[in-house]
């Protein structure tokens, strides 16, 4: 018992917005059936699951939804004509070929998320078509129903499209701003009394992360003021995220002690730290005993050429002293003179360039520049 007083607790306590959505939704349906009850427009029940369907949290969304229920009711609908049309006579085949669009329209309801609602209507709407021929053998009736049900399904769209437009608050800007002051709001309480209720779960803070990034993005499209700045709006909102991240840390810290509380939790985390630096360095031993501080960018006779101008000597001498092989596969012997070292330094190669290079590797060696492996 406790359990489920628990879940009704949850689902039926007051959210942002959902008393504006549900009295929209009902002077949506009122309105409705006075218009359908006044002018005598059938199809009242259809019109009715359509207002369902079509209302949405905010008026940018009612205007997405409203354009795609639109184009794929009237597609839908014209089909159903033409199947009847063609099929008249062969009542399986027709049923065949409702068959095939009412599964399409299921599957794209599946797949495409909130957008897919419009294809349950397409699906309601086929089904419900194909009990036409069954009331009468006139086509001329037949036809005049098929329109009515447009009728009605399109007046379900735009009676709720107009309901919405009259609140302000349906409007994803004036949402935005208020759900930004109620969670500043929110942080103001808990920091006054941080044991008076319990801390958020972290799915809840998510969701309140989803809910104002969805609502932002929203509102720079829909709202003047916010699409003028959008970077001042995105700075109010990440500053607004994290005094909510930071006040639902503290509170569920808690407790009568707070710096206590963070002091474990860091030194926790140091200790964590600790453990992986030893054993990341355990891995990387090998790794670093073979590390050098030499640019490898550069090529040895640059390197040599820098190390001894750092020491203020003369830079280095090369002399081709001996070429041997075939002109088309010579080998080029080198030798490398510098002041710092007694004996000149050797280098061969398939091109001088490359025996240079060489040479010059020999005496970075010589000096303990570099030890060989680098």
């Amino acid at each position: 018992m406790f359990p489920l007083a628990h879940f009704l607790r949850q689902e039926l306590r007051d959210a942002p917005g959902r008393a504006s959505y549900t009295l929209r939704l009902t002077l949506s349906c009122a309105v409705l059936i006075t218009l359908f009850m006044t002018l005598q427009i059938p199809f009242l029940a259809v019109a009715l699951i359509v207002v369902f369907y079509v209302s949405q949290p905010n008026v940018l969304m009612i205007k997405l939804v409203s354009v795609v229920f639109f184009v794929t009711v009237t597609v839908a609908l014209g089909g159903v004509l033409l199947i009847i049309k063609w099929t008249y006579d062969y009542p399986l085949i027709r049923l065949a070929a409702s068959v095939a669009l009412f599964f399409c329209a299921l599957y794209l309801m599946r797949v495409l998320g909130k957008l897919g609602l419009a294809f349950f209507v397409v699906a309601l709407a086929v089904i419900y078509a194909q009990t036409f021929p069954s009331m009468t053998s006139q086509s001329e009736i037949l036809v005049r129903l098929l329109l009515w049900l447009w009728v009605a399904i399109n007046t379900a769209i735009l009676v709720t499209l107009l309901v919405n437009a009259c609140f302000q608050q349906a409007f994803p800007g004036n949402q935005f701003k208020a759900r930004l002051a109620g969670m500043l709001h929110e942080v103001a309480r808990r920091l006054a009394a941080p044991d008076a209720e319990a801390p958020p779960t972290f799915g809840e803070t998510a969701a309140q992360f989803n809910q104002l990034q969805s609502l932002f993005a929203q509102a720079c499209r829909a709202t003047p003021e916010i699409a003028a700045d959008p970077q001042a709006w995105r700075s109010r909102l990440a500053a607004t995220l994290r005094c909510y991240q930071l006040a639902a840390l503290l509170s569920a810290t808690g407790e009568q002690a707070p710096l206590k509380a963070w002091s474990l939790n860091m030194d926790g985390l140091l200790n964590i730290l600790e453990v992986a630096r030893e054993r990341v360095l355990a891995w990387l031993a090998g790794e670093f005993e073979g590390l050098t501080l030499v640019d490898t960018n550069k090529d040895p006779k640059t390197r040599l050429q820098e190390f001894l101008q750092s020491r203020g000597c003369e830079l280095p001498r090369y002399e081709v002293v001996d070429i041997q092989g075939e002109p088309h596969c010579r080998t080029f012997f080198v030798e490398c003179e510098i002041t710092l070292l007694n004996e000149k330094s050797r280098g061969q190669g398939v091109s001088r360039r490359i025996a240079e290079q060489v040479a010059a590797a020999a005496a970075l060696i010589a000096l303990g520049v570099e030890n060989g492996h680098d």
